[in-house]
């Protein structure tokens, strides 16, 4: 390299003396009596050296002010850089810093010099800092750190700190070894991923106070997310549903379903609503309206899936309690009317009919009269159990067909009914599979809704109080009825059947347990 830098000068030279010497020729000649030989040849050499001193000084100023040009360039681009540069030695010291780090730090460029850079760190980031040194000299590429420091007012300001190692001229004439800091401040950064953590903490709170179940999974199904009333409801920690399959909280037999209701998502119908009933941790069974959403990528691929859950049993059943009376408020009119109608014409026909029973010809047509007295006593009764009705039942009539049951919707109960005051579960011994919510419950015999029929007029039974520890065991009953699905509450969520028992031969400790059930768990 030195080679070729001399040969270039060598060139330079020789090329700057033949412009000297063309220079010199365009200068006239000297007189014929000063011609002598060596005395031309000294003035010559003179006058050519003169004009390369001349040239040279000319290329000198033009290389000067070239580099007070470049010098220039370099101030204003070190000083007006947007982030911050400092250089200092292996021990911390500053040895160079642009304008830029005096302005964020507040203070004069030349009251930087020499000083520890240390001394502008914020003191509980001070070991990040020596931290930071340590390792640009240990692991060059080891260069992003984030401190605060602190400039002349005290303002605490945060910056990212990266650096890199220079070797640079010493006044020995050998190399040392110098570091190069880079400083950018980000204290608008840090404000605002400060205030998306507040936000982020508000929505959570918020979030976790909606009575709602909230969970977010995969497309493989894998839990990400769940709130406090999901965990609640499942009888599990956060940490043990994370670590579980969504679909393995799902009976096997309502799999296939819930699974049609998610794939069934798109980007132009991202949300559908639906309600299914659900079991819980605790072995209650729930209706729940499940709202699920699906979240797209921009290429239309889900990225997850999000579902929330309301707990809607109270209100389907307050709702079936409602429709239940008032069906029977209108059965009741209804039967009032049909009794008011019919009650003035059976009176006329009775009275005549006595008339024509008391006159002498009307013997031989006494067996006949007898028979309509009858029908008019049959018409009499069953007006007086229109009028009687308390309540709504039906019977079997033809194939698919229920009529109002007059005689029991007339009696009147031997056992009062009460509903029950938390949700109870029915379980049939006989079929593993059934199981149902209590409607209600009597001294006498109960009701309950289950999606499966039950199998044989006499079954034995299960209840269990959910939330509590009290249970009945082996209840024997007898099936009075059951009910299909167009009288259930929950017409719209799959079949059901509401069955009506009656109970068996109890034993004394199975009277007193009923009891004691209708007494403390129902309302009264």
């Amino acid at each position: 390299m030195d080679g070729i830098m001399t040969l270039t000068l060598k060139d330079n030279l020789s090329a700057l003396r033949e412009k000297a010497e063309q220079t010199v020729r365009q200068i006239p000649a000297v007189s014929e009596a000063a011609s002598v030989q060596p005395v031309h040849e000294l003035i010559h050499n003179l006058q050519v050296h003169q004009v390369e001193l001349e040239m040279q000084n000319n290329e000198l100023r033009q290389t000067e002010e070239d580099l007070e040009l470049s010098r220039d360039m370099y101030f204003q681009l070190f000083h007006q850089a947007p982030v911050g540069y400092v250089t200092v030695d292996e021990n911390g010291m500053i040895i160079q810093s642009n304008q830029t780090i005096a302005n964020m730090l507040k203070s004069n460029i030349s009251l930087l010099d020499r000083r520890p850079f240390i001394n502008f760190v914020h003191k509980e980031d001070r070991d990040i800092f020596t931290s930071c040194l340590q390792m640009i000299l240990k692991q060059p590429n080891r260069k992003n750190f984030e401190i605060r420091m602190c400039g002349s007012s005290n303002e605490i300001f945060h910056v990212a700190l990266s650096g890199r190692i220079a070797m640079v001229p010493s006044m020995r004439g050998d190399r040392q070894r110098e570091l190069l800091l880079i400083l950018t401040d980000i204290t608008d950064r840090k404000k605002v991923e400060e205030e998306l953590k507040e936000n982020r903490k508000r929505l959570s709170d918020i979030i976790e106070d909606i009575p709602a179940m909230i969970c977010r999974f995969d497309p493989t199904g894998s839990i990400s997310y769940v709130n406090n009333e999901y965990c609640a409801f499942y009888g599990r920690t956060e940490n043990e549903l994370l670590e579980r399959n969504v679909f393995d909280l799902i009976p096997e037999e309502r799999k296939q379903f819930v699974r049609e209701q998610f794939s069934s998502l798109t980007p132009d119908c991202p949300v559908k609503t639906y309600e299914d009933q659900v079991l819980s941790g605790s072995g209650e069974t729930k209706w729940l309206r499940w709202t699920n959403r699906a979240i797209f990528t921009k290429k239309s691929e889900v990225s997850v899936y999000q579902k929330i859950g309301y707990d809607i049993t109270e209100s389907i059943r307050i709702e079936h309690e409602t429709r239940e009376k008032e069906k029977l408020k209108g059965i009741i009119e209804l039967a009032g009317a049909v009794c008011h109608e019919f009650s003035q014409p059976i009176h006329i026909i009775s009275g005549f009919l006595d008339l024509i029973q008391m006159s002498p010809d009307a013997h031989h047509l006494y067996q006949k009269l007898n028979k309509i007295k009858e029908q008019i006593e049959r018409m009499t009764g069953l007006t007086h159990r229109l009028n009687n009705i308390t309540r709504y039942d039906t019977k079997a009539y033809g194939l698919n067909e229920t009529i109002v049951d007059l005689q029991k919707s007339s009696e009147r109960r031997l056992h009062e009914r009460f509903m029950p005051g938390k949700s109870t579960i029915i379980n049939c011994i006989q079929n593993d599979t059934m199981s149902g919510q209590l409607i209600d419950i009597s001294r006498g015999g109960l009701s309950f809704w289950s999606k499966n029929k039950t199998r044989g007029k006499k079954i034995e039974i299960n209840i269990h109080s959910a939330g509590t520890k009290f249970s009945i065991q082996k209840i024997p009953c007898i099936i009075i009825a059951e009910m299909d699905s167009s009288k259930s509450p929950y017409m719209n969520t799959g079949e059901m059947k509401r069955h009506r028992l009656k109970y068996g031969s109890l034993s004394s400790d199975q009277q007193d347990q009923i009891d004691h059930f209708i007494k403390k768990y129902t309302i009264q």
